[in-house]
């Protein structure tokens, strides 16, 4: 299952989410990540390329 997740900040959430793939808690994949703040650490979060991690401004969207 392909995994997208919603992020504001550290993204502690993700982590969790993360970690639960890679334990096979959730079958599944953490594919892209979004965020409406452009220095959540949030986006640092997992392997570098391994998945589209994108910052989105309210006004443009």
């Amino acid at each position: 299952m392909n995994i997208v997740v919603l992020i504001s900040g550290n993204g502690s959430n993700l982590q969790a989410i993360i970690d639960a793939c890679k334990t096979n808690k959730i079958k599944g994949t953490v594919r892209a990540v979004f965020s409406n703040k452009a220095d959540a650490f949030g986006l640092e979060r997992g392997p570098p390329g391994g998945y589209c991690n994108a910052y989105a401004h309210r006004q443009r969207v």
